[in-house]
């Protein structure tokens, strides 16, 4: 369990002082040293958005915000956008359209938790581009954060910060999960004010695990491109989609179980499985990796469609280890007979959670 320093403690404090009561104006953020660079379209970790990442995201005015379906966007409370307003779809600012939305009504919103789930309606046909995210984080454990450096769930961001207003169309910015305390979720993608309603995904499976709601620096103030992204004071942070999935009725109905209905009779997976070989000839073993949500892992022979324990020759492993957010499973017997394999994560209650199939070929002298 992850215990706050005194130093985290009073970042809390900080951050509940702003959280805990209404937010009215875009709030404070920081962009990181890391996200610098020379290049004309960023780097890594922050840069111009491209065609296939801008459909994350939708043009809140000042603001930004995510669809969660054809009909309903989210985004920060305090970017107080109201009936009658035009919003523009990652599409339409890819193609240099005009706004392509149009707020029907607030159908919710909290102060408390700084969020509102907008009904729209489209002014042009839905573009087919458009993507929703799959899942939404339902628990504060479906996501592994951690004070560590350079650990933590890879995450990003699409938006409008305005130190990149008339420079790029959109804005990408990735980090790591660092912190989750209570509703709060803490991050270090690098955003500022423009960012605040965005969403934040996970990079593994998109899970959409937080809003943008706030940070430490504001645009322009003396160190707000200057953050280190391992200082735990400057970690940007946002309201967890737990928090609002708890309480509103609508997220619960968009996503039953954390499932998007739009998706609900396609498998969305919660974690991917990983594999490797470690040993030599008889002593060679697998060893898999799933999220930390995994209790076992079920191996079939082959490329098996419906892979289920009673499957002859099905093997089911139970982990061995947890190690920075997820869990580790040895295989029983040496691999060198299976060529296919089709791999399933289950958690505690037996449910899929992840699948995979692989084929395995062997190289010049192995």
């Amino acid at each position: 369990m992850w215990i706050p320093s005194p130093r985290m403690f009073l970042l809390f404090l900080f951050v509940c002082s702003l959280a805990c009561r209404p937010l009215k104006n875009s709030v404070l953020h920081d962009i990181y040293l890391e996200d610098k660079s020379s290049q004309a379209s960023g780097n890594s970790r922050r840069h111009a958005a491209s065609a296939e990442e801008i459909m994350w995201t939708v043009h809140v005015a000042g603001c930004s915000g995510i669809l969660l379906s054809p009909r309903y966007v989210l985004t920060a409370k305090h970017c107080d956008t109201r009936a009658g307003d035009r919003l523009s779809s990652g599409w339409s600012i890819l193609t240099r359209g005009s706004p392509d939305l149009e707020v029907t009504t607030v159908a919710e919103s909290s102060d408390m938790l700084d969020y509102s789930l907008l009904e729209v309606r489209w002014l042009t046909p839905v573009p087919a581009a458009i993507v929703y995210p799959p899942r939404i984080a339902t628990r504060p454990d479906d996501v592994f954060a951690t004070t560590n450096a350079d650990q933590g769930d890879e995450v990003f961001t699409v938006g409008f910060p305005d130190d990149r207003a008339g420079i790029w169309s959109a804005t990408y910015a990735e980090g790591q999960a660092k912190a989750v305390k209570s509703s709060q979720f803490f991050f270090n993608a690098g955003v500022i004010n423009g960012n605040s309603g965005g969403g934040v995904l996970t990079k593994e499976t998109h899970m959409l695990v937080s809003l943008i709601n706030g940070g430490r620096h504001n645009l322009g103030e003396p160190g707000w491109d200057q953050a280190d992204k391992e200082d735990p004071t400057t970690w940007n942070y946002g309201t967890g989609l737990w928090s609002i999935h708890l309480q509103s009725p609508l997220l619960q109905k968009l996503f039953p179980d954390g499932v998007n209905a739009a998706y609900a009779r396609t498998f969305q997976p919660k974690t991917k499985i990983f594999l490797a070989l470690t040993g030599e000839g008889s002593s060679t073993h697998f060893w898999f990796a799933a999220s930390a949500q995994s209790e076992s892992l079920l191996i079939c022979p082959g490329l098996v469609n419906d892979c289920r324990a009673e499957t002859s020759g099905a093997m089911v492993l139970k982990k061995r280890v947890i190690q920075q957010g997820r869990s580790f499973y040895q295989s029983l017997a040496s691999p060198e007979s299976l060529s296919q394999l089709t791999l399933v994560a289950l958690d505690g209650s037996g449910a899929p959670i992840g699948q995979r199939q692989v084929v395995l070929e062997k190289g010049q002298g192995s």
